[in-house]
């Protein structure tokens, strides 16, 4: 069995759960599949909401799939501002930020 990162490429990362849900059922409605991956730490200190909030997580995809999601977040208004290996994108491409 592979590992999830040998699989999985960092699309998004350190977004808030609502923001990772926004964007997999987005990514999810044109065929990408996702995975949210982030710290683990005890919830019931915080409850769920606030542990969302508080956590940040990062949205994987397919490495097949990364330049077609970074474009479906991209036509879709998200201004994908992060290339997979964190480094900061061209910002002359108008990029507008979550």
């Amino acid at each position: 069995m592979k590992r999830f990162d040998e699989e999985f490429a960092v699309l998004l990362d350190g977004i808030n759960g609502i923001q990772a849900s926004m964007a997999a059922n987005l990514l999810k409605d044109v065929g990408i599949p996702t995975l949210q991956h982030g710290p683990d730490f005890d919830m019931a200190e915080f409850g769920s909401a606030a542990h969302a909030m508080l956590r940040g997580t990062s949205l994987l995809v397919p490495h097949e799939a990364l330049a077609r999601a970074k474009k479906e977040l991209d036509d879709a208004g998200w201004g994908v501002a992060l290339d997979a290996d964190g480094e900061d994108s061209d910002p002359s491409e108008g990029s507008s930020g979550i």
